[in-house]
Formats: C-alpha cells, structure tokens, sequence
C-alpha cells in the first residue's frame, strides 16, 4: 500500500464523524445517492425522449453495467482490504465488505455512467459526472475505499464508456435505423 494512498485516504476519513448532518450527507452520497441518480437519469431520458429513449438508455446504461460486472470480477482476483480491516481506528460510516475494495464499483458504474451521458449530453453528462465524483470522495470519507480504489473504478469506467462508443455505438444504430425507427429521435442520434 502507497504512503500517499494511505495518507489521502486519512486525510478524507477526517470528514466523517464530524457531525450527524454531514455524516448523513456522506452517508447518502455514499449509499443512496447512486440509486437515486441511475432513477433519475432513467426519468431524464423517458421526459425527455419519450417513447424514443431506448437507445440513449442503453447508450448510458449498457457501459455502466459492463463496468459494474466488471469491477465483480476484478475485486476477486486481487482481494484488497478495506479501510477497516488495514486500521483499527478510523471512521467508518457504515460496514461494507471485506478484502474486495479494489476496484470501487461505485466508481466505475457511475463514471461509466457519466461519460456515457457526456458522449448523449454535455450538460446531463457534467452533472452525472459531478455527482459520480461525490460520491466517489464520499466512499473514502465513509472509511469504505481507498482513493486508489476510487481512481481505478473510474478508470474502468471511461474505459467501457469509450469502448462502447468506439465498438458498439455505430452497430447499435444503424440496427435501431433499419429494424425500428420509432426507436431514434431525429436530433439525438449522435449519442
């Protein structure tokens, strides 16, 4: 384990435990605030598109999903321990796990998720991202990762989000152009 990844990870635990309202905001961001945006981001696009919010939904979701079973995979090859398993005082908001903290699957889901969105819309995609880093620093302030852990997932996570924009992106279009063009709207088909 780096010093400075230690060090960092001390540095955002200091957060929590300061008080009952800021540890239930770290608390929300670390737990709850995922679920809410993934729904959020889903009524986004049905507001938004309609009936026509396949294919942006699979252009945002299908990256983050992979990423998510990813990160599965990878946490049991490399089997790091969590913050509270390497120190015996630190903070901890809530239990979580054992010796499955890296990569953080929170990270990469919703980073994932975020550069999807950017690649459909600039403005949704920022504020997915914006979040998707709250959350992010929230899981280390809540004693659960490490920053290394966080700055992995979210490097998988672009890394679907690229992936499938490169690979599938092209594919999946024109199969929804030729076989259901109620599927598509007009204006966002750059997604």
């Amino acid at each position: 384990m780096s010093e400075l990844n230690i060090q960092l990870f001390l540095l955002l635990n200091t957060l929590a435990g300061k008080g009952e309202i800021l540890d239930a905001i770290f608390l929300f961001l670390s737990e709850g605030a995922g679920l809410t945006l993934a729904i959020g981001v889903l009524l986004y696009l049905l507001y938004i598109e309609g009936r026509k919010f396949v294919y942006p939904f699979i252009a945002i979701f299908a990256p983050a999903t992979a990423a998510f079973v990813y990160t599965q995979v990878l946490k049991r090859l490399f089997l790091t321990e969590r913050p509270p398993l390497f120190f015996d005082e630190i903070t901890v908001l809530f239990e979580h796990g054992g010796a499955d903290a890296f990569p953080s699957g929170h990270a990469a889901t919703y980073g994932a998720l975020a550069i999807a969105a950017l690649y459909y819309n600039k403005k949704l995609g920022g504020f997915l991202f914006a979040i998707a880093v709250l959350i992010a620093i929230a899981r280390v302030v809540a004693g659960v990762h490490w920053p290394v852990d966080i700055i992995a997932g979210f490097i998988i996570g672009a890394l679907f989000a690229y992936v499938y924009r490169e690979l599938f992106h092209d594919k999946f279009l024109k199969y929804l152009r030729r076989y259901n063009k109620d599927t598509l709207s007009d204006d966002k088909t750059n997604v």
